[in-house]
């Protein structure tokens, strides 16, 4: 841009009033602008080569800055635009090099701190560990020092020293990659919202500059395989086996006569029996079983077991779950805040491994197909389908039976008619392999 002719006088600027228009041009960019009662200041004035749009910087008062001074500061702007450089981002990016040595700027680590507390901290045990374990693994230890304002998509996606490297682990592991970016996505826009990083969110999804454009469709990388369940024809046999897992490790042969479950196959046991994720039998503790003297005991799961993370999951003790929990009472007692179904290993108070019932499974059972403890819910639902109700079994799989909107005004539990539901599958577990193999028409299901 051509540097033009000065075109004001001191005088002139200082005689300047609103009505002789709201700018006053200096040439080569330079203007005065003239507000009022609100003063009177400098900007710098540009086209921008790659949108054709207007841009402004301002160059401080007039108060502050006399003609010969701000004419020098205009001078430096056109030489920046010489070079390919942008007046405004250079500008900015001296106030946030200045904020980072005065310590104003939140480094990376911090806001994923601050996001954690605000939304994470909030939800369920199991969200909580993966985003701790995400945000370590593939954000913390590469960037956690950076500060969090000088954060770009290149930063983010691109591999390299402090750099994230999303891009790579997306084509490599996406379900992986999905949840670092949706994570990011919502830490950026905690940031832009306390005013720790300036719009607009890099990594958003949608949009004409979403990262939608950039990496490749998740549904062409990932194909979403559901987990192996056991076919209901198969239950009967199943449960037979499960029951004659004996524990002989140590035992004298009276000992091993009299028969002692493995404590894994007890816990598989009653994740089968009830039909709740593992990780709730596994951090289940005896404060959470109500009642079970009486002729409905109940579980009650706490918001930071189960996978909603609020409200409790309360689930219907039926007869052949409290006998895993008489067992479980015999061997370790059911002192408040212990834990039902601890490990074996080790000793102690500790919860069972997490992938440990898979491999019960696989290696001790030496089951004849490949199933998963979680598909078990996916069994349980084959069964109930043709005779309960939808919501009756998202209540009893800790699902929300539609939307939040019918669960804030549907509240009822429906702990006892569930109940019948539970104890009826119950029955069925235990039923001979050749009983449990047949499956007899069951009647229409009746509207609710």
């Amino acid at each position: 841009m051509a540097r033009g002719k000065e075109r004001l006088s001191w005088g002139a600027c200082k005689r300047a009033i609103a009505a002789d228009g709201p700018y006053l041009c200096d040439g080569g960019g330079l203007y005065l602008q003239v507000r009022g009662a609100a003063g009177k200041s400098w900007v710098f004035r540009w086209t921008d080569r790659r949108t054709g749009k207007d841009r402004f910087i301002g160059l401080g008062s007039m108060s502050t800055y006399d003609i010969v001074e701000v004419r020098e500061k205009a001078r430096k702007c056109r030489q920046l635009l010489a070079e390919g450089k942008c007046p405004k981002a250079e500008k900015n990016g001296e106030e946030l090099n200045a904020s980072i040595r005065a310590g104003r700027v939140k480094t990376v680590k911090q806001v994923v701190d601050e996001f954690y507390d605000t939304h994470i901290a909030v939800l369920s045990r199991d969200t909580r560990v993966n985003f701790e374990r995400y945000m370590k693994r593939y954000v913390l230890l590469k960037i956690g020092h950076l500060p969090f304002a000088k954060l770009t998509r290149d930063v983010i996606l691109e591999s390299g020293k402090e750099r994230v490297g999303l891009k790579e682990l997306w084509n490599r592991i996406n379900p992986t990659g999905q949840r670092v970016r949706s994570h990011l996505e919502g830490m950026f826009s905690l940031a832009v919202s306390r005013g720790w990083y300036q719009p607009p969110n890099p990594m958003k999804w949608k949009g004409d500059d979403g990262l939608e454009h950039v990496l490749t469709d998740p549904k062409r990388l990932h194909k979403v395989e559901h987990r192996p369940a056991l076919p209901l024809r198969d239950v009967g046999q199943f449960m037979q086996d499960l029951r004659n897992c004996m524990d002989r490790r140590g035992l004298n042969r009276s000992q091993r006569d009299s028969g002692r479950r493995i404590p894994t196959s007890l816990w598989l046991e009653f994740v089968v029996l009830s039909a709740v994720r593992i990780s709730e039998a596994r951090l289940a503790t005896w404060d959470e079983m109500e009642g079970l003297d009486g002729p409905t005991p109940i579980w009650r799961v706490p918001p930071d077991h189960h996978k909603l993370g609020r409200g409790d999951h309360i689930i219907p003790i039926t007869k052949p779950m409290l006998d895993v929990l008489h067992e479980m009472e015999r061997r370790n007692g059911a002192e408040k805040g212990k834990l039902v179904l601890p490990s074996s290993f080790g000793g102690g108070n500790k919860p069972m491994h997490a992938a440990a019932m898979n491999v019960f499974v696989r290696l001790r059972m030496n089951w004849k197909t490949p199933i998963t403890a979680h598909g078990f819910r996916s069994t349980f639902t084959d069964w109930a389908e043709p005779n309960y109700s939808y919501e009756l079994i998202s209540r009893q799989c800790g699902r929300i039976p539609h939307d939040v909107t019918w669960e804030a005004y549907a509240r009822n539990p429906r702990v006892e008619e569930r109940r019948v539901m539970m104890e009826a599958w119950g029955r069925y577990c235990s039923l001979p392999p050749a009983e449990a193999g047949q499956i007899l028409p069951m009647r229409r299901k009746t509207a609710t």
